[in-house]
């Protein structure tokens, strides 16, 4: 027993020094000694898990499971280590069995809804993180996998509401940012999805995507005509570049908050062209 908890404690002494392949090492030397031990097996696959082994981590909570079938805290991280590993169904399975067992681990729910998004079941993805909202007040967490999918699956109104949630607590976080804008676009709320990119810049001069999408929308006719914009007709075989151009004059290099004014401006380059 001596022998066992100097290897334990030399195991923890390299955990806490970081250096995790030595303590696997020793796990293993205490599991030769003591092969049943199924706590020493949950801390190698723990570690496994750090390592990024996902293999060798996911057959030890397996092997737990196997010995302990209602243990919830392997369960949970075998599902996460399905998940890394993209083995989306069998993590579905795992995340299914953890909430039947016990509803409230809403980080289950989180899970369960990641797995199925990955899998194109989008509305159980989305009753997954219904679920995760009524069991947790972390508006960042829920509300962002939720608009997410439901994004994804088309229901852009409610995951506005979900990105504006969060908006409300934290306007900084880029990704919400973004994925608002691109919801807005999905109901043709062009002049808010075009707030949501440039607020996205302002966060990060860098973003490709937010880039992009302002670089299509300001190019967009279409995006004219959601202004009330009616060209006449012998301008609609115009060259789209001279609009682009203009209308980019407008609402970029002066800011959404000039919007307005950019849509005057380019009316009055249309009424000269038209006299």
């Amino acid at each position: 027993m001596n022998q066992i908890n100097t290897l334990l404690e030399k195991a923890l002494q390299l955990k806490m020094e970081g250096k995790i392949s030595d303590a696997v090492k020793v796990y293993h030397e205490v599991l030769d000694i003591e092969p049943k031990r199924i706590d020493i097996r949950i801390s190698l696959a723990d570690l496994y898990y750090i390592l990024g082994n996902m293999k060798k981590a996911n057959e030890l909570y397996e092997y737990v499971i196997e010995k302990q079938p209602n243990d919830v805290l392997a369960m949970y991280r075998l599902g996460i280590g399905y998940f890394r590993s993209t083995r989306f169904d069998k993590a579905i399975t795992i995340f299914k069995r953890i909430v039947k067992l016990n509803p409230e681990i809403y980080l289950a729910h989180y899970w369960l809804g990641l797995s199925y998004y990955h899998t194109g079941r989008l509305q159980k993805s989305i009753d997954s993180y219904k679920h995760l909202q009524e069991r947790s007040d972390n508006a960042t967490l829920g509300y962002y996998q939720l608009g997410v999918a439901s994004k994804a699956a088309g229901f852009y109104k409610q995951a506005i509401e979900c990105f504006e949630a969060i908006i409300e607590e934290d306007p900084t976080i880029v990704s919400v940012q973004y994925h608002l804008g691109l919801s807005y676009l999905g109901v043709k709320e062009l002049e808010k999805s075009l707030a949501c990119f440039n607020q996205v810049l302002k966060l990060d001069p860098e973003h490709h995507g937010a880039l992009e999408m302002r670089k299509r929308l300001v190019g967009d006719q279409d995006m004219l005509y959601s202004y009330g914009i009616d060209l006449p007709d012998h301008h609609q075989d115009g060259d789209p570049a001279d609009i682009a151009v203009n209308y980019y004059i407008g609402s970029v290099n002066r800011g959404i908050a000039e919007i307005n004014r950019a849509v005057d401006f380019f009316k009055k380059q249309l009424e000269k062209k038209g006299d």
